[in-house]
């Protein structure tokens, strides 16, 4: 029972999917992230933005939140990955193996390979210099079916100059799964949940994780931004895992672009929904008022359509999900 004067515990909201900036060509100040409010699982999709998340600090206080870090190879920078163990080819054999052009892109092709893309990574070294007893969960990964490959090699998060395009070049789906069952392989290894990226390759996607996770009881799933069918969600997903294991970070930003969301969230099972900004949390044009403002507008819109009784509802349905999630 509550004291005079004394205020009910404020239950924490939660970005189930959120970055830290991607710079390859300078350090990145270390920057403070507040964690009295918000409890996160913060993804890496690249070298240069696992750097900054390992440097990343959480401001002091006496209510601190936990701050989740994931470990993940994005399919948007999959490309900038090999996995030929003895190291033969040269770079530009590497990226003409691993991207999909057409003859008439070989000139913006020669261009991206000589003068932007860095040198591929060989996957195995990179792993190995990952100290798994830091690493939370692994994400972000997956599979993107739309994705081009920009003017500048690969998405960076930070303010430039120049003007990014996209190209017509694409990273093929055999390299991208190359990459996705290593990241999967890791999960298993390492008993860590995963948080999953996917465009236009549902059922390639759940295939995938079936492979790897159905056997593997103790690792749960979280679909991020999901924009597959209410029905692939309930017979396929669900039925495959249960409900026990699976998990939808929703956001304002890819969900609720309409009020009443991108599917039917009524008919998904209250135990599955979390809530995610998906946004680059330590820019400095982003504000922790505004992530908090972002998460309580979705809160509002799972609200209404779940339905409960109010947003305080839906913020603590979801903060208990997150914990199960994380096994907390």
């Amino acid at each position: 029972m509550l004291r005079m004067n004394e205020e009910e515990p404020v239950v924490p909201l939660v970005d189930a999917h959120c970055h830290v900036l991607t710079n390859p060509s300078k350090v990145e100040p270390e920057h403070e992230l507040s964690n009295h409010r918000i409890s996160r699982a913060l993804m890496s999709n690249n070298p240069y933005d696992w750097n900054r998340l390992q440097s990343t600090q959480f401001e002091g206080n006496d209510r601190n939140l936990p701050q989740y870090k994931g470990f993940g190879i994005h399919p948007w920078y999959s490309h900038l990955f090999t996995l030929d163990h003895n190291k033969t080819l040269t770079k530009d054999e590497h990226y003409r193996q691993v991207l999909i052009f057409k003859q008439t892109d070989d000139t913006i092709l020669s261009n991206l390979i000589q003068n932007v893309l860095p040198d591929p990574v060989y996957i195995e070294d990179y792993i190995s210099k990952i100290d798994f007893n830091k690493v939370d969960l692994i994400g972000e990964i997956g599979l993107d079916k739309s994705f081009s490959v920009p003017s500048n090699g690969f998405y960076q998060g930070h303010d430039s100059n120049n003007i990014i395009t996209n190209t017509r070049i694409k990273v093929s789906m055999d390299h991208q799964l190359k990459i996705f069952n290593r990241m999967l392989q890791l999960a298993c290894v390492h008993s860590l949940n995963v948080s999953l990226h996917d465009v236009n390759c549902h059922m390639k996607l759940l295939d995938t994780c079936q492979q790897h996770l159905l056997k593997n009881p103790a690792i749960n799933i979280c679909l991020h931004s999901y924009t597959g069918s209410i029905d692939f969600l309930l017979t396929q997903w669900i039925k495959t895992f249960t409900e026990d294991r699976i998990f939808l970070s929703v956001s304002q930003y890819i969900n609720f672009k309409k009020i009443e969301g991108n599917i039917d969230y009524s008919q998904v099972p209250q135990k599955c929904i979390l809530t995610e900004t998906d946004y680059i949390v330590d820019s400095n044009n982003i504000t922790d008022i505004f992530l908090q403002d972002s998460l309580k507008n979705t809160l509002e819109n799972l609200t209404n359509v779940i339905p409960l009784a109010s947003s305080q509802d839906t913020r603590k349905l979801v903060y208990e999900n997150f914990c199960r999630f994380m096994h907390t």
